[in-house]
């Protein structure tokens, strides 16, 4: 028998530990099928795409082959090959991520302008129910009932779609957010498995445990509020407008100075929570630096009995940590404190404006109660 006969019988012969088609294969995935065609948008108002998931899933304890297959664009060999496509040594990362994601962006955004339409219109049909019910001709001009159920119905299908439309921008804007991580942290992996052993040693295990567990998971609440930075001053911008018209620009001005002071107490605290934030991930790196020390070293540390040392070590690191996530748990208290404060501030700023410029209270009192509205809408 010759080598080569040899050789094939033994390739032949061998076994394969690990064969695929053994496992059940998982099914296709339904977000992507219900995704394929514009007539099965239903699919995705309703989330009908996850109920079968949902279903078993009260059944039974869901295991891993219960699931469907991930979408052919959240795989993160597609992200992965996307983030590839840039040169990494001529751009940032802000950069390539708005090249390669812009269209997502944009997409999601889209679903702001009749979200706020909807939000915008609720308490502007509140007001005319008010009046119509209150038969006040200078407010209502049509006393008809069809009028009545007209502003009823609008009122009903303005808050439907506001629940819908809410529950889809935030699931895509989440998406976008998951498919960057998983591409950062894809590309990360990818750069240390090709990194050459100098420039390995000196980059520590902490620096890497915080690109993938800290640097790269902000993009996800990142992606999910970037769209506000253009329809919060719009939204504010149409909100003056109804407000000149409903209680007067001066009424109006008196309400958004108090908006404007939230405004720059928003900016105080954000600056505040970027310190504390940057000084947690200091201590971070620090406490992660002195495990991976104390693992590297043990056998060091328990022949020359240093466990106590090495404990209050770690401990002292650990209570630095604690104290800027304390401080960040205060402010992050008090504004929201603030925040439910803000509506019944502006409302006594109004009225006391009123009350200034003797204008009867009574004639602004749904006008104040709907600036309130509008103000809970942005919210």
């Amino acid at each position: 028998m010759s080598s080569d006969e040899e050789c094939e019988l033994l390739i032949s012969n061998k076994t394969k530990c690990y064969d695929a088609s053994e496992l059940h294969p998982r099914q296709s995935s339904r977000l992507e099928w219900a995704e394929s065609s514009w007539t099965r948008w239903f699919h995705l108002v309703l989330w009908w795409w996850v109920s079968p998931v949902l279903s078993l899933g009260y059944k039974r304890a869901l295991t891993d082959d219960d699931f469907d297959n991930l979408p052919h664009d959240d795989e993160c060999s597609v992200l992965l090959n996307k983030m590839l496509m840039y040169d990494w040594m001529k751009t940032t990362t802000l950069v390539v991520i708005a090249q390669a994601f812009w269209k997502q962006f944009v997409y999601v955004g889209l679903l702001l302008i009749p979200l706020m339409i909807a939000r915008i219109a609720q308490p502007i049909l509140l007001l005319h129910i008010v009046s119509f019910i209150d038969n006040d001709q200078q407010n209502s001009s049509i006393t008809s009932p069809i009028a009545g159920y007209f502003y009823a119905i609008t009122l009903f299908l303005c808050a439907l779609s506001q629940i819908v439309l809410y529950q889809q921008y935030f699931f895509r804007s989440a998406r976008i957010g998951l498919r960057i991580r998983n591409a950062l942290i894809s590309l990360i992996h990818t750069r240390l498995l090709s990194i050459n052993i100098t420039s390995l040693n000196e980059t520590t295990a902490a620096q890497i445990i915080n690109l993938v567990a800290n640097d790269a998971t902000k993009f996800e609440d990142f992606s999910m509020y970037f769209s506000y930075l253009w329809d919060t001053p719009l939204q504010a911008i149409i909100i003056y407008g109804i407000l000149c018209w409903l209680i007067g620009p001066l009424l109006a001005l008196f309400g958004y100075l108090v908006l404007t002071v939230f405004i720059i107490l928003q900016g105080i605290f954000s600056r505040q929570f970027s310190r504390f934030r940057e000084t947690t991930i200091v201590w971070v790196d620090k406490r992660i630096q002195a495990f991976e020390e104390i693992i590297n070293g043990y056998h060091i540390i328990k022949m020359y009995n240093w466990e106590e040392p090495m404990k209050r070590r770690v401990l002292e690191i650990r209570q630095h940590e604690f104290t800027s996530i304390q401080y960040a748990s205060y402010l992050r208290a008090f504004n929201i404190a603030l925040f439910f404060a803000i509506m019944p501030i502006m409302a006594l700023v109004t009225c006391g404006g009123a009350f200034l410029i003797n204008k009867p209270l009574h004639r602004i009192i749904h006008q104040v109660r709907s600036l309130q509205c509008l103000c809970e809408q942005r919210g």
